[in-house]
């Protein structure tokens, strides 16, 4: 069906082996940004094959064709009237299979199968897509909010954060310990949703058994003799500070059920002075959702290339300084990670 208004027009292609409520919506247009044409000769074939193709959002025609993806960082559409020949085709949801009496009316957006919103936004002179910077992760908040996450690991007060996503034009979102950055990472990476991670937090408490140093060396390293657990309990909390001192390469991680390794740091320098804290959770060590990501057997791998006295240690670092008091303490503790993040 073909709709006629002033110089543009636009059409509805009911396509083969189409769901019920996506369409192709043709119209009079242009994009800005260029791209490798597809072998196809007829606007037809060109917005049938954009359809089939799951990752393809719209299609451009002017005498040859072009498509653009889901992944794109940025495409502008500019609309156009019919003297210049050339069409666009937007792949969009329209409800209950409708036909919309003007295409200015559609909200152009597509649903991925794991429920990512794809959607255009309207502009004086057409429409607009944005997609996250490079090494900004996707995350779809809710139905109508996207946003793009950077996961931050690191030990860093809280102002030094917020300034750090200011810097990235990104505002901070929240911080965490070692275990929930772990989490964060994986939840981004799957695109779960944040809002239900409260359902999903394990209780921390202070009945776990304590953790041991494990005997056996990996990637032809040693297991260091300069390696130091303290215990403090805050409001019914266990916490373990675990520090690992090697030269040349030093691998701090430890093992969990549903992954081999979880790397808490590696590096090469002459000196490598690491401290990561863990929370003691109803689940295990470390387990900040579920048992499977609790440390396995308890042991924490502490592997070097060669040994660090610790005489030297301590006079070169007072960061490396251990401590084996079992007391209580009231110590402000920095999170061990934030993630930034802005509004697509």
């Amino acid at each position: 069906m073909i709709f006629l208004s002033s110089f543009f027009y636009f059409s509805v292609f009911l396509l083969p082996f189409t769901s019920c409520d996506v369409k192709m919506i043709k119209i009079f247009g242009k994009v800005t940004e260029t791209t490798e044409p597809q072998a196809f000769d007829a606007v037809k074939d060109c917005i049938d094959e954009c359809f089939e193709d799951s990752e393809c959002l719209l299609a451009f025609f002017n005498s040859a064709c072009f498509h653009y993806y889901v992944s794109d960082q940025s495409i502008t559409v500019v609309e156009t009237d019919r003297s210049e020949g050339s069409y666009v085709a937007f792949k969009t949801e329209l409800p209950d299979a409708t036909c919309p009496a003007s295409y200015k009316d559609i909200k152009y957006s597509v649903t991925s199968d794991s429920g990512d919103i794809y959607s255009w936004k309207k502009t004086d002179a057409g429409w607009s897509y944005s997609q996250c910077r490079e090494g900004w992760e996707r995350f779809q908040k809710t139905e109508q909010v996207v946003w793009c996450v950077k996961v931050m690991v690191e030990q860093v007060t809280q102002q030094v954060a917020k300034d750090k996503c200011i810097e990235q034009g990104a505002v901070l979102a929240e911080s965490g310990t070692f275990e929930e950055c772990e989490w964060k990472q994986d939840t981004v990476a799957t695109g779960d949703n944040m809002k239900n991670r409260q359902k999903r937090q394990a209780l921390c408490v202070d009945s776990c058994l304590p953790l041991t140093q494990e005997t056996e060396g990996q990637y032809g390293l040693t297991p260091s003799t300069n390696f130091y657990i303290s215990y403090s309990t805050e409001n019914g909390c266990m916490m373990a500070v675990i520090t690992c001192v090697g030269g040349g390469a030093t691998s701090f991680e430890y093992s969990i059920v549903s992954k081999k390794h979880v790397y808490i740091e590696y590096d090469s320098k002459e000196l490598n002075v690491f401290k990561v804290q863990l929370s003691c959770y109803e689940y295990g060590w470390a387990a900040f959702t579920y048992t499977e990501n609790a440390v396995q057997n308890n042991m924490i791998s502490c592997d070097v290339d060669f040994q660090i006295p610790t005489t030297s240690t301590i006079a070169t670092t007072t960061e490396a300084s251990p401590s084996t008091s079992t007391e209580s303490t009231s110590t402000p503790r920095e999170p061990s990670c934030y993630h930034c993040y802005y509004k697509l």
